[in-house]
């Protein structure tokens, strides 16, 4: 829950979003931004 509308308002269309994007659509950005290390690995499984 979200104490501040305002706030909610900002970020439930960026939460939305996230999770309507599946993650072997980001993987290709991951490993762009990460590189093929541990780093780039675990960003993929948390997400």
């Amino acid at each position: 829950m979200i104490l501040s509308p305002r706030l909610q308002r900002w970020l439930m269309p960026l939460v939305l979003t996230s999770q309507a994007i599946p993650v072997f659509a980001l993987a290709p950005l991951l490993v762009l931004w990460l590189g093929f290390g541990m780093s780039a690995k675990v960003a993929m499984a948390v997400w």
